[in-house]
């Protein structure tokens, strides 16, 4: 995952994607090249981007990172999002699904319920369908259904 993440990187040029997104650098030195940051107000241009090694800095927030990091910070995506919009950014098509990490530690939500669990739930679900069906359970459903069942009972009355 981290080769493809690396050859992604390769294909996106991090100060060309800076400048569709901010409009033209403001200045260039050396081989920074300089934009006002997109992450906080300001005046004079602290946020630098080295497209040599594909890192941006903001000297006057302290933000810093990659390509990655910039998608997800300037357009509050996910990791996963912003690996996609990557993806298409490099001209590659989008993956159907992110390859998962293997499982660490698990929380029990993925183990079926315990038999006593699964009795407690017949049973309610017994007892609710039981009830849906006396004279107030009808009054209760014909109210959630905005007066569908007792309409003809209504007018009688």
């Amino acid at each position: 995952m981290s080769g493809e993440i690396a050859e992604l990187k390769a294909r996106v040029d991090l100060a060309a994607l800076v400048e569709m997104d901010l409009g033209p650098a403001r200045k260039q030195h050396g081989r920074w090249w300089w934009w006002l940051c997109p992450f906080h107000p300001e005046t004079r241009p602290s946020f630098g981007v080295t497209p040599d090694n594909g890192r941006f800095k903001c000297f006057g927030c302290g933000e810093a990172g990659d390509h990655l990091d910039y998608l997800a910070k300037r357009w509050r995506l996910s990791t996963a999002e912003a690996l996609a919009e990557l993806r298409r950014l490099a001209g590659l098509p989008e993956m159907k699904r992110l390859p998962q990490p293997p499982p660490t530690g698990s929380k029990g939500y993925d183990r079926p319920p315990s038999a006593t669990w699964q009795a407690r739930a017949r049973a309610f679900v017994a007892y609710a369908q039981g009830q849906m069906w006396t004279r107030s359970g009808v009054v209760g459903l014909d109210y959630l259904c905005g007066g569908v069942f007792l309409s003809s009972e209504k007018g009688t009355s």
